[in-house]
């Protein structure tokens, strides 16, 4: 049997602990490089290039053969290996391990909407669910970009629309010329470039969205739009 050590480690807990309290850690002796808080009762683990996730007694949540854990975010983190999914991890920390191999794309890894987009073995861009059920990868996708507020904005071919989560297509006014980009919904409005008969090339950008890791827009209280 593997002996077993006490470290006694203070820390500064989350705020659903009481901070500055000591906790007890039971774990095996390994040499770890890094050691840190992700959630509730969850500490991430590295090992090298290895990460992983245990508990505060040591019990191995997401085990330690994985590059990263993401930040969560509608509850879920991605777990990854470079910009391969191999599963899935809740806030409430449990995780589901992928069969099937995807891929995140560049700037989103993340779940929204209940929905991550992602790309498959043969480079078809889609959607899975945080089970990883699949979505959409045989609609000859181009470009796509999260679920908001229910809809995605995705590119066939030369041209962008908006879909449902039934995939279904959003009708699009009529008369304000060839739609060759847009945003998603937020705050019930969705974002659009467009030519007209008498603007060779108009664009509206909402910085909602388009500066999705500012923390001084994302966190105004409305959108801004030039």
């Amino acid at each position: 049997m593997i002996n077993r050590f006490l470290l006694l480690l203070s820390c500064l807990l989350e705020a659903e602990l009481v901070s500055a309290q000591g906790v007890i850690w039971e774990l095996e002796p390994r040499d770890c490089s890094s050691l840190a808080s992700i959630g509730y009762n969850m500490y991430s683990i590295s090992e090298g290039a290895n990460m992983g996730v245990i508990d505060s007694r040591g019990n191995v949540i997401v085990p330690l053969e994985h590059s990263q854990v993401t930040p969560f975010r509608e509850g879920i983190a991605l777990v990854l290996s470079g910009d391969k999914i191999d599963g899935t991890l809740t806030s409430a920390g449990a995780f589901r391990q992928f069969d099937v191999p995807y891929y995140v794309l560049d700037g989103q890894e993340f779940f929204s909407d209940g929905f991550i987009t992602v790309r498959n073995q043969r480079g078809e861009k889609g959607f899975i669910d945080m089970e990883g059920n699949p979505l959409g990868f045989n609609k000859g996708y181009t470009n796509i970009k999260p679920f908001t507020e229910g809809h995605s904005a995705v590119k066939v071919g030369t041209q962008f629309m908006l879909v449902d989560k039934a995939l279904t297509p959003v009708p699009i006014t009529i008369g304000i010329g060839v739609v060759t980009g847009g945003t998603n919904f937020y705050q019930g409005n969705a974002i659009v470039n467009y030519t007209d008969l008498d603007v060779p090339y108009t664009r509206i950008v909402e910085h909602k969205w388009f500066d999705i890791n500012n923390s001084d827009i994302i966190n105004a209280p409305h959108t801004v739009i030039t």
